[in-house]
């Protein structure tokens, strides 16, 4: 139950992030949640020996319950005086181990080698294709369009936070505005962005004559997300971390009794605000639309409909989330006490235990570590579960891919009868009524591979930059959405 704090943090990232000064410069942000100090980003752009290197750190600390953690996220991209790619990195501590990712630009292809603790992986991949630019390029395109007084422009850039594909940032209504920066008033404009990646989350901008970010506000569902330019001092300042998950929970009309027990529920959800987006579909749930802002989500535990797609490569693939090749994974296999010729059927739930009882020090204190850390560590909560059973079952051949989206809890960090974000797992097994993507949910215990309390927001591979993506889905959801019980069994 804590997607909220990885859904803001990288689509903060993403969405107040994409400005980067067209000369060298230094510039220090504080970033609140709603009214409260949550972190601080920090962006510089430097020259030398002929190249142009733009930098950018961000560091977000927030409470579950009692419990406080911090993600940190540093980025780097280098290119040439006339804008040509040389390298991009980006270093991601969302556990206890942080995960390094570096990209070299060699002509058509591009080399990517992922690092964590002693596991190195390399790999060739070709360089995304299309108009993308560098973002000493994009800060001159955004200087040039507001000197010629342009109604609007769109830059496609590559985040290494992201990966390679591009991203396109697209600013409109530059009205002219000054605001209060460290004491002084700056003038500049007030603009909308809004980010490919996340199109439904525009923010408001206000920027200097250069283009450089001065504030930024963006709602993620209801969290107000604020980046305000600040200096080094003040930035850097200890703050008290403010709470994100109890803050997320949905209280629905409606209890359910025994709710591990519950083989088939149908809820209706409701956006507060505006249309709800159509929800999956799949093996385990069916949706109906009742109007614009309400779907009726019906989920079965016991019975398997003939809905769902048929697996991709991705979900047997081994990824920086899933590392289904590493030795410390694969050497979990057999632990599971399962016969390797036993059906899939069989070793998925046998698997889907052995991680339930591997992990042994349930904590909230993790961010997202990859499944690599966990089966090092066996420290974590839904989604370090998650992702180690998918790097399991991949790695005894079975495709998996992780589910988001809400549980139902009768007692959870104080709170009673409430839905909280939650992430599970899927593997794809033959069943009586063939084929099908089973759920499968390692933080529950024996006997108990899934209930139908659990609703899908969301699925993924966690391929590589997929992963972020599957976080950034749920942020627009929270904070707006109303359940109502209609019936359970």
């Amino acid at each position: 139950m804590e997607h909220a704090l990885r859904s803001v943090c990288l689509a903060v990232l993403v969405l107040a992030g994409a400005i980067v000064s067209a000369q060298d410069s230094d510039r220090y942000y504080i970033m609140k949640i709603g009214s409260e100090r949550a972190g601080w980003m920090r962006e510089s752009t430097t020259r030398a020996d002929g190249l142009i290197a733009s930098t950018a750190e961000m560091q977000m600390s927030v409470k579950r319950g009692p419990i406080q953690i911090s993600i940190t996220i540093e980025t780097e991209f280098v290119e040439t005086a006339d804008h040509e790619p040389v390298s991009m990195r980006s270093t991601q501590t969302m556990g206890s181990l942080p995960v390094s990712v570096s990209y070299t630009f060699t002509g058509d292809s591009v080399e990517v080698t992922t690092t964590q603790n002693d596991s190195v992986s390399a790999r060739t991949q070709d360089r995304p294709p299309g108009d993308w630019v560098t973002p000493a390029k994009a800060a001159e395109i955004m200087r040039d369009a507001l000197r010629d007084g342009a109604g609007s422009v769109a830059v496609t850039m590559l985040d290494p936070a992201i990966g390679l594909t591009p991203i396109t940032t697209t600013r409109t209504g530059f009205e002219p505005s000054s605001i209060e920066v460290l004491g002084k008033v700056v003038p500049g404009f007030k603009t909308t962005s809004v980010s490919s990646i996340a199109p439904a989350s525009a923010s408001e901008e206000f920027i200097d004559l250069e283009g450089n970010l001065l504030r930024s506000e963006t709602t993620l569902g209801g969290l107000k997300i604020t980046t305000i330019a600040a200096d080094r001092a003040l930035a850097l300042a200890e703050i008290d971390a403010p709470e994100m998950m109890q803050s997320t929970f949905i209280t629905p009309t409606g209890t359910i009794d025994r709710p591990r027990r519950t083989a088939r529920g149908v809820y209706l959800l409701t956006s507060r605000d505006g249309a709800l987006e159509d929800l999956p579909q799949t093996s385990s749930q069916t949706t109906e639309r009742v109007n614009e802002q309400t779907v009726r989500v019906t989920v079965t535990s016991q019975r398997f409909a003939s809905l769902g797609d048929e697996p991709s490569p991705d979900d047997l693939a081994d990824s920086t989330m899933v590392a289904c090749a590493d030795e410390a994974i694969v050497a979990l296999i057999p632990k599971s006490g399962v016969a390797c010729n036993a059906p899939a059927s069989v070793r998925a739930e046998s698997h889907r235990r052995f991680v339930h009882r591997y992990i042994d020090e349930k904590s909230l204190g993790v961010g997202f570590a990859t499944a690599s850390e966990v089966a090092r560590t066996r420290v974590g909560d839904c989604t370090e579960h998650a992702v180690l059973l998918a790097a399991v079952l991949r790695a005894d051949g079975i495709p998996a891919r992780v589910a988001s989206g809400l549980i139902y809890a009768d007692r959870f960090l104080g709170s009673e009868d409430i839905f909280g974000y939650h992430m599970w797992t899927r593997a794809y097994v033959d069943t009586p009524d063939g084929p099908r993507w089973v759920d499968l949910d390692a933080t529950l215990p024996d006997g108990v591979p899934y209930d139908a309390t659990h609703i899908t927001l969301d699925e993924s591979a966690l391929s590589d930059g997929d992963a972020v993506n599957a976080m950034i889905a749920l942020a627009p959801l929270m904070g707006r959405l109303d359940i109502e019980i209609e019936s359970t069994e």
